[in-house]
């Protein structure tokens, strides 16, 4: 997989809230590698998440960290036998990534333009990076998901999770920039509307440490190319 530049500059001035998440993410990206680099260093329904996912992904499969943040969950799934490449709207992100595991290939791109070729990927792990997504644009993220992966190919999905559907798509104050709860079954119905297949769905419940809003994980495979 050969990660390409995106037209991600032009497009940036174009969304007010994705430069707030970019300039959000740059001002504190060594914190946040500070507070969540070392998370999958202990024993977690994410880290056990993860190793199934790559499991069933298969080793050596081409996969995108979609909102890779500081390049830690693409280590951890390099780790575990994936090929991996990340990408992030932050560049300090980035930087950080890059510098802190030299041998994965990282860069700069948005959820809705990625810097990938069609169907060049076996599978996207996307793990927290749509929260900043307003819900009435993450179409055009799971319609780019849905543009890179192979048939068959995979996708791995979190989020904060909303109590129920009155709830899905309700702001709440991020530690970074405002951050949405979403509603799994609603999620996944979308994502059918791109060619998803949801296979296993996983809630839990916040850690005492952690926000304290229960975290959803979709593990869904595209096996069509429905569009909505």
């Amino acid at each position: 997989m050969g990660l390409r530049r995106s037209n991600y500059g032009s497009q940036m001035a174009d969304r007010e809230p994705e430069t707030s998440v970019n300039d959000s993410y740059d001002r504190d990206a060594r914190a946040y590698f500070d507070l969540l680099g070392s998370e999958l260093q202990h024993v977690s329904v994410d880290r056990a998440g993860l190793r199934l996912f790559a499991e069933l992904v298969g080793p050596g499969k081409q996969t995108l960290d979609a909102g890779c943040g500081p390049g830690h969950i693409a280590a951890f799934l390099a780790s575990n036998g994936l090929s991996i490449s990340g990408v992030d709207i932050s560049p300090a992100m980035i930087e950080l990534a890059q510098a802190s595991f030299p041998d994965i290939v990282f860069c700069v791109g948005q959820l809705a333009d990625l810097p990938v070729s069609n169907s060049s990927v076996d599978a996207v792990v996307s793990r927290h990076s749509i929260i900043h997504t307003e819900p009435e644009h993450l179409a055009e993220v799971f319609s780019e998901f849905a543009r890179v992966l192979a048939p068959e190919g995979r996708l791995f999905l979190s989020f904060f999770a909303a109590a129920n559907v009155a709830g899905h798509g309700q702001p709440f104050d991020h530690a970074v920039c405002t951050a949405y709860q979403l509603e799994p079954s609603a999620i996944s119905a979308l994502l059918a509307s791109y060619g998803f297949e949801e296979e296993i769905r996983v809630v839990r419940q916040p850690r005492p440490e952690e926000r304290q809003m229960p975290h959803a994980t979709l593990f869904a495979r595209h096996t069509s190319d429905a569009t909505k």
